[in-house]
C-alpha cells in the first residue's frame, strides 16, 4: 500500500478531509435568536469536542454554561490551536519576555533608564 490510505487503495481516489477539524480548538458558535435576548452576545466561545452522530453538527463544550451543545454555525480558530500544538506560541512568548527584561534592565550610571512600555528616556527623578 505504501503511503496510501485504505480508502485511496480501495477506490483509487484520495478521501476528502476538508471537513475534519482540530479537536480541542477554540470555537465561536452562533446562538439562534430564539435562545438569546436582545442584549446577550450572538456567539458563544467554546471548545470543539467532536461531531454529532445524528446530524451535520459539531459538539461544542461551552465553559460558561458547563454544557456540551450541538451547533452547525461554528467558526474555528484552528491556526491558534495548530501553533499551540507545535509549540510555536511559546517561542514567540519567550522572545518577547527576553526583550522586555533587557529593556527594563538597560540604563546608564547617570540615572536615566529606558521605559519598557514607550521606549523613551526617563531621568532619575521620573524613575
Amino acid at each position: 500500500m505504501g503511503n496510501k490510505t485504505p480508502e485511496e487503495a480501495f477506490t483509487g481516489n484520495k478521501p476528502d478531509i476538508s471537513n475534519l477539524r482540530i479537536f480541542g480548538c477554540v470555537t465561536y458558535s452562533h446562538v439562534p435568536e430564539e435562545k438569546r435576548t436582545k442584549l446577550e452576545p450572538a456567539a458563544d466561545k467554546g471548545i470543539f469536542v467532536g461531531y454529532s452522530e445524528t446530524s451535520k453538527a459539531f459538539r461544542i463544550y461551552i465553559p460558561a454554561l458547563r454544557k456540551v451543545v450541538l451547533r452547525r454555525d461554528v467558526r474555528f480558530e484552528e491556526d491558534a490551536a495548530f501553533r499551540r500544538s507545535r509549540g510555536l506560541d511559546q517561542v514567540g512568548q519567550r522572545s518577547y519576555q527576553s526583550q522586555g527584561s533587557s529593556l527594563q534592565g538597560s540604563g546608564s550610571s547617570s540615572g536615566s533608564q529606558v521605559s519598557g512600555i514607550t521606549g523613551s528616556q526617563m531621568t532619575g527623578s521620573q524613575v
